[in-house]
């Protein structure tokens, strides 16, 4: 019986690779294990959609804001500065330039290029762009170079300019 499981089973266990090629490999194999597709699909479309103690929205922003309890850093292209404006309030810094400014820039050069204080790697950023993507890079970038504190804007400019139509 034993012998019976092992033949069984092997084949099955063998073509699934764990690690980094799960999704790849089930991919590949979707009509061996259409289950497994149907399990995988459904889980990646959940995780997606739920939003994260660090996304922040509207109502969030504004509240926080009026508190004076965050800075916020639109990681925007200049091109898209000019041509939509800034979220009021915030400091622009594109996205490009984030770890460096954070990272190696001294208070007085911050100060000079950005025309604010440099952030304490204690203070509670937010970082906003066009619909929250950006943003969320940038928030990933903000803490793994030690601030701990960072959020992100998960709605963006489009967000706001649906609160704020022109």
């Amino acid at each position: 019986m034993a012998a019976w499981l092992v033949k069984s089973f092997l084949p099955v266990v063998s073509k699934v690779k764990l690690g980094r090629n799960v999704p790849r490999n089930l991919d590949k194999r979707r009509n061996v294990y259409p289950e497994a597709m149907h399990i995988y699909h459904s889980r990646k479309k959940s995780m997606a959609c739920e939003p994260t103690g660090q996304d922040l929205f509207y109502d969030d922003i504004i509240a926080l804001k009026q508190r004076n309890e965050i800075i916020l850093i639109d990681v925007r292209e200049p091109s898209e500065i000019q041509e939509t404006g800034i979220l009021p309030g915030s400091v622009h810094i594109p996205l490009g330039e984030l770890k460096n400014a954070l990272q190696v820039l001294s208070p007085a050069d911050f100060l000079k290029k950005y025309g604010t204080d440099k952030p304490k790697c204690d203070a509670n950023l937010v970082f906003s762009c066009r619909s929250g993507k950006r943003s969320r890079s940038a928030m990933e970038t903000a803490v793994s170079i030690g601030f701990l504190n960072s959020r992100h804007y998960a709605g963006g400019f489009l967000d706001w300019q649906k609160h704020h139509p022109s």
